[in-house]
């Protein structure tokens, strides 16, 4: 029996315009913890891989909006409040560009009810489980305006990355395997259809593998200052993800990212950029922005942040029908 959606209404006087005009990613979580000082750190150096950085921060989710667009992404963000409660229990981002209308009439009201309910009870777009415990929650564009940021962002065209192994899991041999296939794939000495040599992209060393044993837990560098843009760089990460679902404990290191043990946290920039964060978590939401921060006053709890596809349209494609997908943001309590 999948999970069926109270009757919402969207609350008006919360709706809020905005938009990102570099990144269409937003940090999703409790306002303490998103205005963190730690937090911030991780969304300014490592914004350009800041999926992969915040999936493995306990309560705090990133969530994109897409659509056909230019790389500006305009997108309203809607409250959407049950019958006879005064907050807001769910949330909705969606692109400007998207046609898709949830209004208050009848037909629509089910039809915005049906693509929720079809979206949530189907896990796979389930980005994240975060808990509400300050009685607000903060969306907050990695594409933000904040004027006093003190941090150095990591580059995406020049970082190295360490790929450490903590452990191997419970499923050993499953992650031993895997690793050896990589290796195998990527071996170094292969000769391309040309008779040019290829440069190995991953060194992956097997003596870490050897010292894993039981369920202790080391830090050993699996694969050591990978560079590899692109399509590489999309493999290196997925390579990782596979390990994880596996049960493998890793940790992805930019080596050339200023750590942020490094920061004198009494400094005047840090101290000037933490009164600045202080100065937004108190302000209200305006109604029109570019890269504005968004909160909103909830019931403590859990919520769900998931990533809604929306089938806009078909085009036609040599006799075939190629769908035309746009993603929200879809927010509710548990």
């Amino acid at each position: 029996m999948g999970k069926k959606l109270p009757y919402f209404f969207t609350n008006r006087r919360g709706v809020v315009s905005n938009s990102l005009d570099r990144d269409e990613h937003l940090i999703i979580g409790d306002s303490d913890k998103i205005f963190d000082i730690k937090i911030q750190y991780l969304i300014c150096t490592f914004q350009f891989t800041i999926f992969n950085v915040i999936k493995k921060i306990k309560d705090v989710a990133c969530a994109s909006i897409d659509a056909d667009d230019d790389g500006y992404t305009q997108f309203h963000f809607s409250p959407l409040i049950e019958k006879n409660k005064k907050l807001p229990s769910a949330f909705f981002c969606l692109h400007d560009y998207t046609a898709y209308d949830f209004g208050e009439t009848q037909n629509k009201y089910l039809s915005f009810n049906d693509l929720m309910e079809k979206s949530i009870n189907k896990k796979k777009y389930l980005r994240k489980k975060i808990r509400i415990t300050s009685g607000k929650i903060c969306f907050f564009p990695v594409a933000n305006e904040l004027k006093n940021q003190p941090f150095d962002t990591a580059s995406s065209f020049n970082r190295s990355l360490d790929l450490v192994l903590i452990s191997l899991g419970k499923n050993r041999t499953k992650v031993v395997n895997k690793i050896k296939k990589f290796k195998r794939d990527n071996r170094d000495g292969r000769i391309s259809v040309a008779g040019l040599r290829i440069k190995k992209e991953f060194d992956v060393n097997m003596s870490v593998v050897k010292k894993m044993r039981g369920k202790k837990k080391y830090r050993e560098i699996l694969i050591k200052s990978f560079k590899g843009e692109g399509y590489k760089y999309r493999e290196f990460i997925e390579f990782s993800e596979e390990l994880e679902k596996c049960g493998a404990k890793l940790e992805i290191i930019d080596t050339l990212a200023k750590p942020f043990e490094q920061y004198d946290l009494n400094s005047k920039e840090i101290v000037d950029f933490q009164k600045e964060l202080n100065s937004i978590k108190k302000q209200k939401n305006k109604k029109n922005g570019l890269g504005n921060v968004i909160q909103c006053s909830v019931e403590n709890g859990v919520y769900e942040v998931y990533e809604i596809p929306i089938r806009i349209s078909d085009e036609e494609y040599e006799g075939r029908k190629i769908p035309r997908i746009h993603g929200a943001i879809f927010v509710i309590k548990k």
